[in-house]
């Protein structure tokens, strides 16, 4: 009976020893979880944004001419702009760099019937004339200390070369083919923009939206400037090559990253 006895009590202390172990390995396992998860969180709010010193943007444009007086050319200009700038230095709000637009500043088509040289069968054409410009520039971007509310106004300048060409594409109306694309020349010249802008702080750290208003001015080009012509055989014949001062009034709106 006394040995009965005995074995219980023995068994008793280690199941109650027992129980001891496994409810400290429970709490350590559940605080190494936690220190984990601790160490997890804290690298991901680290990793989540650091600044690369670099600021991106791409932008729609749309342009009216200004201050052009007897040859204005009053068509308006759609394109966009894609520009890339570097920090001058990690506290400075002055950023420098450059980038590029393309836009389309006329259009006009003619339709007809002919006979398809490989086939002999008659097709509807149309003849498209598009006149078109792109610049490179490069200059600098100026923000403001301070922020208003969400905004960050900035100040902007760049250095500008610009070419100007036109083309006359025959296109296959019926089947939807270009048949032949000609170019009608182009010419270039040098200017400046100058402008102010600001970007629009949006959820998130990385993308911004952004508002611009610039002014090109400088050299001028030789444009293609409708001359008044109701009926034509030929697309060409609605347009005349004009030297046009160049003086254009921009608006961008686009996306800013960092």
């Amino acid at each position: 009976m006394r040995k009965l006895v005995l074995l219980v009590l023995v068994l008793s202390i280690k199941g109650m020893v027992c129980a001891q172990i496994e409810e400290q390995d429970s709490l350590y396992s559940d605080s190494l979880d936690y220190y984990y998860y601790e160490e997890e969180y804290e690298q991901e709010e680290e990793e989540e944004y650091e600044p690369t010193g670099y600021l991106g943007e791409i932008n729609l444009l749309y342009g009216r001419p200004v201050a052009q007086m007897k040859r204005k050319f009053d068509k308006a200009i759609l394109g966009f702009d894609i520009d890339i700038y570097k920090q001058w230095k990690k506290t400075s709000p002055l950023y420098v760099g450059g980038g590029f637009f393309m836009a389309g500043y006329d259009s006009e088509s003619i339709g007809y019937f002919d006979y398809s040289e490989e086939d002999g069968k008659e097709y509807e054409f149309s003849e498209d004339f598009k006149g078109k410009m792109f610049g490179i520039n490069i200059g600098t971007k100026y923000f403001s200390p301070k922020s208003f509310w969400v905004f960050e106004p900035y100040v902007q300048m760049d250095f500008e070369y610009r070419r100007a060409y036109a083309s006359i594409q025959e296109i296959n109306t019926d089947l939807g083919e270009s048949v032949n694309t000609e170019y009608e020349g182009g010419n270039s010249s040098f200017g400046y923009n100058v402008g102010f802008g600001s970007i629009v702080a949006l959820k998130s750290d990385r993308y911004f939206l952004n508002l611009k208003l610039m002014y090109s001015s400088g050299g001028g080009l030789f444009l293609y400037k409708r001359n008044g012509t109701t009926s034509a055989n030929f697309v060409i014949d609605y347009f005349d090559k004009k030297y046009i001062p160049f003086g254009i009034m921009s608006f961008k709106i686009g996306i800013v990253f960092l």
